[in-house]
């Protein structure tokens, strides 16, 4: 199993890294197609002034720039070292102390650093992660 995720890390990490450019050093194929003449044009005032409106009521509604996306962030954190503690520090203490007489509380630690991994990931999913 873990040379299965060896590889398929190995992987995914040269395919992140390749270059998408095709062709010659000066840009590609598809750098030289790309944007089509006339189609770059940039925003007016008024447009501008426009989607600025826009992004301030999303920000509002989702509570981007206010005191939820801090205390969502904060929330998060508090998740994440909970986990890192737990997982890192308190069970291997534990398994190192004696193995056999802390299994109850290795387990219950090493869950608690699953379980915080699997929260904060879910909260980022939803959008309410910090």
């Amino acid at each position: 199993m873990l040379k299965e995720m060896c590889v398929v890390s190995t992987v995914v990490l040269l395919v992140g890294c390749a270059s998408s450019k095709g062709g010659d050093s000066a840009g590609g194929v598809i750098a030289a197609a790309y944007p089509p003449e006339g189609m770059v044009r940039y925003a007016t005032a008024q447009e501008e002034q426009q989607i600025q409106s826009q992004i301030d009521v999303c920000n509002a509604f989702f509570g981007l720039e206010g005191e939820e996306a801090k205390k969502a962030a904060k929330q998060t954190w508090k998740w994440t070292m909970l986990g890192i503690v737990a997982g890192s520090i308190v069970a291997p203490a534990l398994t190192t102390a004696n193995a056999a007489a802390n299994a109850p509380w290795i387990s219950a630690f090493s869950g608690v650093s699953g379980a915080s991994v699997a929260i904060v990931s879910s909260a980022n999913e939803l959008g309410i992660g910090g």
